[in-house]
């Protein structure tokens, strides 16, 4: 990491890709394979609303959203389209925060302020990361510094009342170090009924470092509100994509949610000798959630989290191996009432899941050109359902107690050989799993299911290859990957069996690319992937696996063209994909879409800076999500304008 001086001129600095020997900074064992960096510099100077938005422009991960907004939606990762948010693992300080059912993490919950980096990995990590890190990870570090004090203040307003504020202070306490961080964000929305309130926050504090200990203690929170506009039809959203049926019909109140969120985490680092080292992950986390999702569906959740993770790391020589277990429990209590004003409770259900795992890694350099990276791991979990309806007491798929246990062994191999000064190759093989998450086995929300506990759905299993290559030379870099992934009994809601089920085996393949350039004042990068995804086994063999674009490309041309102004566009396509449900390709696609944004940056005082931010510049209007006809329009074109202020 850069360090940088508390009034540096702003430099913009494209997304950092890596393919080869290299993971996250906080694991030993050098795994092969793509790892796309956002860095300190990009979060400090992008006018954006959430990390969200980030991920989007600058690493090329497009989010579809029921709801419109990026920060409420779910990543499109590696032929993941539709619960892709179940398939990729979201780390914070190396720790999981995912959610243990289908509900995906808003994105607003993280203040970008107080980050120093995100990285993407794309492709499975289920050896190290278990089951939840099938299409990839996302990992999100907290800022802390050690330079003395210093902060920030930001303020960004924009199109449909958009309000942003943002402030991080870094507080010298003698050896130690106090970070604290702050985000406001709030808009009304692009469409009616889509407007959203979030403010998060956190606290981070570091312990000296030196030779034998260092630790930090993290305490963070997040209070979300935001409003369902809800789908429209092909009529509608040609009309005015920007309207909500239920603010048409007047039950606009009628679909709000609101969510509060409390976590505290450690990360605590013994350096036992010279070779050795010792790592204590820890956290708790409570998310209350209240969901109002019309007329007489009416539901309060809350769960807490409890996660803990021991790892033990060795290097000697060209041998360096890494082993840790790791256990996280879930407690889930979700309460269904009649009417928003929540007077009658008409049902109950209580969920617990527990898991444990373990792994081992190692890495062997066989000379200077070659190395082999190999890893086993071992997860065990459980899930406890019992549900209550006080309506229909006597209805045994409302009324159950059930439990559910199953166990995954994952494997990798992988074969690094840095060819020349210029270029590297590396191959990878996995051996993959998933295990299903809560509202995938039990229906406890009220919705009734064909099988209120389903105990035969079983663990999605597979394979997958990897072979990836990186190129550099002067001022241009190229790298690429092709993947190819098999999984055996992947689970989908099947709508005419009214049940989550392993619906088909399925294969994905897929190509990667990315080709950058820098030279003074000029940089730029592109990406693109084209990725098919089939099923092939059951009813709709060779047919495509509905929401998954075909191609996916990103670019962004920057121009320092001052010392102080700094200019940039950037360019999304998402490529079209069959619609949700249809499994069997007939039904009109979700089309494509090309967006395009600019961005301005102005440094015209010492410690001041200007920012401008201009999204889907042309208005396009697109739909991220669409199921059986009904269409999720996404956002048209938006102004943001800024002003920070470093001290």
């Amino acid at each position: 990491m850069q360090s940088l001086s508390v009034f540096a001129e702003p430099v913009a600095l494209e997304p950092l890709v890596i393919y080869g020997d290299r993971i996250l900074e906080d694991d030993l064992i050098l795994t092969p394979g793509s790892d796309t960096i956002i860095s300190l510099e990009d979060l400090q100077n992008a006018p954006v609303g959430s990390i969200a938005d980030l991920l989007e422009s600058r690493a090329g991960l497009p989010m579809a959203s029921f709801y419109g907004d990026p920060g409420l939606g779910s990543p499109v990762i590696r032929g993941f389209g539709e619960n892709a948010s179940s398939r990729t693992l979201i780390l914070l300080d190396g720790i999981p925060i995912s959610s243990p059912d289908l509900s995906a993490s808003p994105w607003f919950q993280f203040p970008v302020s107080g980050l120093s980096q995100i990285s993407l990995l794309r492709g499975s990590r289920t050896v190290r990361y278990g089951s939840g890190a099938l299409g990839g990870v996302i990992s999100l570090e907290t800022r802390t510094t050690k330079r003395g004090f210093s902060g920030s203040l930001e303020t960004l307003l924009g199109s449909f009342n958009a309000e942003t504020y943002r402030g991080q202070l870094s507080l010298p306490l003698g050896q130690w170090s106090l970070g604290l961080h702050l985000d406001r964000n709030l808009s009304e929305g692009y469409r009616e009924n889509s407007g959203f309130d979030s403010a998060a926050w956190s606290a981070v504090l570091q312990s000296p470092q030196n030779d034998h200990f260092e630790g930090r203690w993290f305490l963070s929170g997040n209070a979300l509100t935001f409003e369902n506009p809800g789908s429209l039809n092909r009529s509608q959203f040609s009309d005015n994509p920007r309207q909500s049926i239920n603010e048409r019909f007047n039950l606009g109140d009628q679909f709000i949610n609101q969510s509060e969120s409390l976590r505290a985490a450690q990360n605590l680092i013994w350096n036992l000798n010279n070779d050795h080292q010792f790592t204590l992950n820890t956290s708790w986390q409570r998310r209350a959630r209240e969901s109002n999702f019309g007329a007489g569906s009416h539901s309060d959740r809350d769960l807490d989290t409890w996660f803990l993770e021991a790892v033990l790391t060795d290097q000697i020589d060209s041998l360096s191996w890494e082993v840790g277990l790791r256990g996280q429990f879930d407690s889930l209590r979700n309460t269904r009432f009649a009417e928003q004003a929540r007077a009658t409770t008409v049902g109950l259900a209580d969920l617990d899941r527990t898991s444990i795992g373990a792994f081992a890694l190692t890495r062997y350099e066989l000379n200077d050109q070659l190395a082999l990276t190999g890893g086993l791991g071992w997860d065990h979990w459980a899930l406890r359902a019992r549900t209550q309806d006080f309506l229909f007491q006597n209805d045994s798929a409302l009324n159950f107690s059930r439990r559910r246990t199953g166990q995954g062994l994952s494997a990798e191999l992988s074969l690094s050989y840095e060819i020349d000064q210029d270029w590297r190759a590396w191959l990878r093989y996995d051996r993959v799993y998933r295990f299903p998450v809560a509202d995938e086995i039990a229906a406890y929300q009220g919705f009734v299911l064909a099988e209120p506990f389903n105990a035969d759905l079983a663990p999605e299993r597979g394979h997958a290859l990897e072979l990836g290559w990186d190129y550099e030379q002067g001022p241009w870099s190229y790298e690429g990957a092709v993947f190819s992934q098999w999984l055996e009994g992947e689970i989908a809601y099947d709508f005419r069996e009214n049940l989550n089920v392993n619906f088909a085996n399925t294969h994905r393949i897929g190509l990667e690319n990315r080709l950058a350039w820098e030279r003074d004042d000029w940089s730029f990068f592109l990406n693109h992937s084209l990725t098919f995804a089939r099923y092939r086994s059951g009813d709709f063999r060779g047919r495509d696996v509905p929401l998954v674009p075909r191609d996916i490309f990103s670019a962004r041309l920057n121009w320092q063209a001052t010392e102080t102004l700094s200019l940039g566009i950037e360019a999304l396509r998402v490529g079209s994909s069959p619609e949700g449900n249809d499994f069997s390709n007939n039904r009109a696609e979700l089309p494509g879409r090309w967006l395009f944004n600019g961005e301005a940056s102005w440094n015209f005082r010492e410690g001041l800076q200007l920012q401008l931010r201009v999204e889907n510049i042309f208005d396009e209007s697109y739909a991220t999500l669409k199921y059986q006809s009904q269409w999720y329009p996404g956002n048209g074109c938006r102004f943001t304008v800024g002003l920070k202020l470093n001290f």
